[in-house]
């Protein structure tokens, strides 16, 4: 009995990511509101929406970018003005590398607490997810402050282990996450002006 609890709001989760993943963007936001109203205080049925929302994602796009960048106040003064984004690597994944995401994705926990994050968001690494020769969507990323934002995506809390599975996906990449952005900035710019 417990057994059947349990599995019937997964079911619920899987047939409404799987619909998300198939909508139109403007299709999508009555779909979110829909699952966050869904499953309040289930943390773990509303993480597993978001990971099978990006299974969707994964499995419908024709091509993942993924790039690592500046942010706009790298290497900027204190109140400095923002300077444009640069980037340093991108790497379009495989089909083999989008399986081996896909894989990560699928064996992640989805568990998720809503614990806000801390720290101010700084970009500095993007997932872009193309499909019908367009692009359908963008995850920005910050490792430093634990938070994703994710334009075209699901718009809810994420598992707890999103980042690190992501994470390990930068790093198999040749890309870093942790390095003093500001001195990189400086010295890319220094270099790119000589």
């Amino acid at each position: 009995m417990k057994d059947t609890n349990i599995r019937i709001p997964l079911y619920a989760a899987l047939a409404l990511a799987i619909a998300l993943a198939a909508c139109q963007p403007g299709q999508a936001t009555e779909l979110r509101e829909q699952a966050l109203v869904a499953a309040p205080g289930k943390p773990n049925l509303i993480g597993t929406a978001y990971a099978q929302y990006l299974v969707g994602m994964i499995v419908r796009t024709e091509r993942i970018v993924i790039s690592e960048h500046s942010d706009a106040y790298d290497g900027v003064a204190r109140n400095g003005p923002a300077k444009p984004v640069v980037d340093y690597a991108e790497s379009t994944l495989s089909k083999n590398q989008s399986d081996l995401l896909l894989d990560a994705v699928l064996k992640m926990d989805p568990s998720t607490h809503g614990a806000p994050p801390v720290g101010q968001f700084k970009s500095r690494h993007t997932l872009r997810f193309y499909g019908d020769g367009k692009l359908l969507s963008t995850m920005d990323l910050c490792f430093d402050c634990g938070q994703i934002r994710w334009q075209g995506g699901l718009d809810a809390p994420y598992p707890d282990a999103m980042l690190g599975t992501l994470k390990k996906t930068i790093l198999n990449f040749g890309l870093t996450t942790d390095r003093d952005w500001d001195k990189y900035a400086l010295a890319h710019e220094k270099s790119a002006n000589k």
